[in-house]
């Protein structure tokens, strides 16, 4: 089970960090916090479920479909 940061979810989605955030803010996308105000982590599994449902293509996906 991989683990990503704001900004390694952001790369596969090929988003801004900041748009990661609002999505799980928004409850669209599942995350942890490592504190009460500290960073999200977002479970790899959790992410290709939540492009799964928006019929997104992630980019380890892409490089691997070349």
């Amino acid at each position: 089970m991989r683990v990503l940061t704001t900004g390694q979810a952001a790369q596969q989605l090929q988003v801004t960090s900041e748009t990661i955030r609002r999505l799980i803010e928004a409850n669209e996308l599942k995350a942890s916090r490592l504190t009460d105000k500290g960073q999200y982590r977002i479970l790899e599994s959790d992410l290709k479920e939540y492009a799964a449902r928006r019929n997104l293509l992630l980019a380890s996906d892409a490089q691997s479909a070349k």
